[in-house]
């Protein structure tokens, strides 16, 4: 299993908001399918925050598209292909409170690369889905470029030079996730969207 950090010590510092029952279920068909997968970005942000998200986003080390139509019949959802060249899909599941949407992306190259991948660092975060059945979510927290840092200073900071380059719609985003959060964009953030 590719582990870049262990749990960082300001952990501590927050008191996170339980997981919906979505992201349990979907950590056991998972772990049950012997399927290494890791829950990533705005949920695992959210958490820490207290805050209550709808983002469930796992990234898996298997086949996308085999695993997102296994989870598909067995959560009684639908699967769509969102984008092949990234290898990202949707299982869409109805339920009498709504749609609920599990996004998969893969991370067949280790979970460090798609973490390397993310737009900020605060979204750069992972939990092993194992530890999330094992019932404890954050013992494995992955955090390889800080973000709980910056999550406990209040900054939306880029994760790395070419963020914006590669995505320009990543310049809105970081204007709304600091909006949102009521944090502030890091110095290098305001630098890059200036130009």
């Amino acid at each position: 299993m590719d582990r870049p950090l262990s749990t960082p010590s300001q952990l501590s510092s927050f008191s996170p908001r339980p997981f919906p029952d979505l992201v349990g279920r979907v950590a056991s068909l998972l772990h049950s399918q012997g399927i290494e997968g890791y829950l990533v970005g705005g949920m695992v942000r959210d958490a820490l925050l207290g805050r209550e998200s709808e983002d469930v986003d796992i990234a898996v080390a298997g086949d996308v598209e085999s695993t997102g139509r296994a989870l598909a019949d067995r959560l009684g959802g639908r699967f769509v292909r969102l984008h092949e060249e990234w290898d990202i899909a949707r299982v869409v599941i109805s339920s009498d409170e709504g749609p609920a949407y599990v996004d998969l992306n893969s991370a067949a190259q280790g979970i460090s690369k798609d973490l390397a991948r993310r737009d900020f660092t605060l979204d750069a975060m992972a939990i092993p889905l194992a530890d999330v059945v094992a019932g404890s979510p954050w013992r494995g927290l992955l955090d390889p470029y800080d973000g709980l840092s910056d999550l406990l200073e209040g900054i939306v900071r880029p994760l790395g030079p070419g963020v914006f380059e590669d995505d320009p719609a990543r310049l809105l985003r970081a204007v709304r996730i600091a909006v949102q959060l009521k944090f502030r964009l890091s110095e290098d953030a305001i630098v890059r969207i200036r130009s």
